[in-house]
């Protein structure tokens, strides 16, 4: 436990003073995510004058679903279990359990960047801003969906990119998901009114759609999937063991 701890905590010195060395890429990446930010409050100013109705949000709704979604995307350094794939296939994954600390609490902070220990903060003050500047109500349940929104997206993806080694590393369905991630990122699953029992269960509406309408007071749907949700998670959970677990068998040290 002491080395496991020790190392997050040296990972993250270690972190911020490469930050010191290349200022300009942590100063580029919190810009850019401002510029991204203002650039959907200016596009929300616009649409939500046209889907208002069809909603049932505010400006203000529209700014701080924005905020989250993007909150929940800089969050895989807290469960996303990163290149496992790519460590498999390369032989590099030797390095890893070698180690004397817990190879999936490595992988999840291998790629671990200043940019998300800096950003993912800021944006989650902003999102508490807007929400005590709003007229909300369920603020420990939208929070728990919110966190429950990070480990299931993390856990989709994870499943996705250990599915790619055991297809010669063709990532056709992970740049599918990032496809079809970027476009509901941005619109909810409102807009898609005949499909939205679908997507309904896409991992970005629980750190984002789910949550907004939790905390104006609306809790019946995410209620009535829960139990899904945990049928859902818990197959997610066993494919990616068995495919961690079975990608071991097959393993080669050197790739």
């Amino acid at each position: 436990m002491n080395k496991n701890l020790d190392f997050v905590l040296t990972k993250i010195k270690i972190t911020f003073k490469e930050n010191k060395e290349y200022k300009f890429n942590l100063w580029s990446g919190i810009f850019t995510n401002i510029f991204i930010v203002l650039v959907l409050v200016l596009f929300w100013s616009v649409f939500s004058n046209l889907t208002s109705e069809i909603i049932k949000w505010d400006f203000n709704n529209f700014i701080l679903y924005s905020v989250l979604t993007l909150a929940g995307t800089k969050s895989y350094f807290l469960f996303c279990i990163r290149r496992l794939n790519m460590f498999l296939i390369s032989g590099e994954l030797n390095l890893v359990l070698s180690k004397p600390i817990n190879s999936i609490l490595y992988l999840f902070l291998q790629k671990l960047t200043a940019q998300e220990l800096v950003i993912f903060p800021i944006l989650i003050t902003v999102s508490g801003i807007l929400v005590l500047n709003g007229v909300y109500t369920n603020y420990l349940f939208a929070i728990f969906v919110f966190i429950f929104g990070m480990f299931f997206h993390s856990l989709v993806i994870s499943t996705i990119e250990c599915l790619a080694f055991f297809m010669k590393n063709n990532l056709f369905l992970y740049e599918f998901y990032s496809d079809l991630k970027y476009s509901l990122r941005h619109f909810t699953p409102k807009m898609y009114e005949n499909l939205s029992f679908a997507f309904y269960y896409f991992p970005t509406s629980f750190s984002g759609y789910f949550v907004i309408e939790i905390l104006k007071g609306r809790t019946d749907l995410i209620l009535s999937m829960s139990f899904n949700l945990f049928i859902i998670s818990f197959i997610f959970i066993l494919i990616l063991i068995y495919l961690f677990k079975f990608g071991l068998k097959r393993y080669e040290a050197f790739g």
